[in-house]
């Protein structure tokens, strides 16, 4: 069977709008970073924006290098608060706290930096 020609074709969709993705067929408004977030994965047609927690420099007892974090970037941290010392064996970019030879009576042989 054949079916009859209409003057009006239905409509065809194509890609979501700017600030939508698709999901099974329908366009859903992407994410938005707050302003303690910034984007790591930018929002297109098939995936939401994926937003994550800004790195807050004072938590690892690090300087903040005067660059913030932004929606579109993390802050940048500097070296460590007076203080704290650069611990690589930590790995995730904390300071450790000095240690205060004098609160155990000790003598301290070499001095903490940064």
């Amino acid at each position: 069977e054949t079916s009859a020609c209409t003057a009006t074709p239905d409509a065809v969709c194509g890609a979501c709008a700017a600030g939508f993705y698709d999901v099974d067929g329908t366009c859903t408004a992407c994410a938005t970073c707050t302003g303690t977030q910034y984007e790591t994965t930018a929002c297109t047609d098939g995936s939401n924006r994926v937003c994550t927690a800004c790195t807050a420099c004072d938590n690892n007892n690090r300087e903040n290098d005067g660059t913030d974090c932004t929606t579109s970037a993390d802050a940048v941290c500097g070296t460590c608060s007076s203080g704290f010392f650069d611990d690589s064996a930590n790995n995730d970019g904390t300071c450790s706290a000095c240690t205060d030879c004098s609160a155990s009576n000790e003598e301290e042989t070499s001095a903490c930096t940064a």
